[in-house]
């Protein structure tokens, strides 16, 4: 009998629980998917934004994946099954050709239903639109700026670069400082006849392997990648190949960074880098403004700097870049406004206070940022110094606002004819001229305008 009662009891209280449990696990909200390739510090902050959407937005549930593993050919996969994420991050070469494709949603018809203008919301050059529709936001504009280990450089008796980011270092002297800083295990510098370059305990700096990271280098110099109409490949002019070979000679002739081929592997990789920075196994990276929150979040004072300059007055130039995000074709209301909530630069400060994260040097898109007093102080009390200094970057009147890529099919030229190519000459199997004429020869058909 008293087996029987406790037999009875037990089930109860496990019916009880299983009903409890399942009221628990009800879930009447709204679902929506949201898709980026933030990783690291971005993937973190990313995270509290999707929080801080939820807590103001109830009615949603939010499936956030942030920087999942061949982000891009996962998208492409999911688009061909007919499975399109609600909102999700493309590459600025992507956007308008997704949109005219039918494969992303006009965002224009949503925008004039609830009687807003996105161009006086956003600063023009971070809306991605043609004629047809407007395809996308810019999200987390941001720039290159150069990273440096505050300690290295002065134990190594370098000055800093300028805080002034309209007179930065000139190429050279970026040069002559990694040199100065890279250290063998004996402490030799590339200096001394007898440097060992196969036994280095500290680099100078890094070879920026990001076609982002490098490109910044080339408006200082006069160079671009295309015509401004789009109809011809610029990057083989003297001012462009100048700044290519620079590049190279950092680790083929200046031996202050790894080479290329050594990139390539895990110790290298470029999620690792800025951790090298700050343990002193690296002294300058020339990288993404995004990954200041990595630093900031880590506690880390990292020094920052505008990029070395190619240009014989001295003077700066640099570029800002911004993704597109994106609504899938059929998107409704629901997906609509967690675009604009994400995409709306204003609540990404909050959600950095409010979640005790660094917003990193993501630059504000909205206009009223920096407009209303109230916005822009909210704005300045969530970044640090750092964050300051890339904001005064950017706004350089030489810096190039969200403009690297003019041609229609940026993606297809350059994932199989200029990265492709210029990897040749970055590993040496081809000459600089060799490689920009195949480029050249592989693209010459390929041309569709400008947008």
């Amino acid at each position: 009998m008293k087996r029987t009662i406790l037999v009875i009891l037990i089930t109860t209280i496990a019916f009880s629980f299983g009903f409890a449990g399942g009221r628990q696990q009800a879930d009447d909200r709204t679902p929506l998917s949201f898709y980026a390739w933030w990783s690291g510090g971005e993937r973190d902050f990313g995270n509290a934004l999707i929080a801080e959407f939820e807590k103001q937005h109830p009615q949603y549930r939010v499936e956030a994946h942030l920087g999942p593993p061949d982000y891009n050919a996962l998208i492409n996969t999911l688009v061909a099954a007919g499975q399109t994420p609600d909102v999700f991050q493309l590459s600025e070469g992507s956007v308008n050709q997704w949109g005219e494709a039918g494969t992303v949603a006009d965002l224009n018809p949503f925008f004039r239903r609830k009687g807003i203008d996105p161009s006086e919301v956003y600063l023009e050059n971070y809306l991605f639109r043609t004629a047809n529709g407007l395809w996308g936001l810019g999200t987390g504009p941001a720039t290159v700026v150069l990273y440096y280990n505050r300690d290295l450089l002065r134990q190594a008796g370098v000055e800093p670069p300028p805080s002034d980011p309209s007179r930065p270092w000139r190429w050279e002297q970026f040069v002559d400082a990694a040199i100065r800083t890279t250290r063998d295990n004996a402490g030799r510098t590339p200096a001394d006849p007898a440097f060992n370059r196969n036994n280095v305990a500290q680099w100078g700096t890094v070879f920026p392997t990001l076609w982002v990271t490098w490109q910044s280098m080339l408006p200082s110099a006069g160079a671009s990648l295309f015509n401004q109409t789009g109809t011809g490949f610029a990057l083989n002019s003297p001012a462009g190949m100048r700044v290519l070979q620079s590049l190279k000679d950092l680790y083929d002739v200046h031996r202050v960074s790894p080479h290329f081929e050594s990139l390539q592997t895990p110790v290298f990789e470029y999620g690792t880098r800025p951790v090298m920075l700050m343990n002193g196994q690296v002294a300058m990276l020339i990288d993404g403004s995004w990954n200041v929150s990595v630093y900031l979040n880590a506690g880390y004072d990292v020094g920052v700097a505008n990029v070395p300059t190619f240009a014989a007055d001295g003077s700066a130039g640099n570029h800002t870049w911004a993704a597109g995000m994106v609504m899938k074709a059929n998107g409704n209301e629901d997906s609509f406004n967690l675009l604009q909530w994400t995409m709306d630069y204003n609540n990404w400060p909050t959600t950095g206070l409010n979640h005790n994260l660094a917003l990193g040097g993501v630059i504000p898109s909205t206009r009223n940022t920096y407009t209303n007093p109230a916005l822009r102080s909210t704005w300045e009390r969530s970044i640090p110094r750092q964050g300051v200094s890339i904001g005064e970057i950017a706004a350089q009147s030489n810096t190039i606002l969200a403009r690297q890529v003019v041609v229609r099919n940026w993606d297809e030229m350059s994932d199989n004819h200029i990265l492709p190519g210029l990897d040749r000459f970055w590993i040496g199997e081809l000459t600089l001229q060799a490689a920009l004429n195949e480029i050249e020869r592989n693209i010459s058909g390929m041309y569709r305008g400008a947008w």
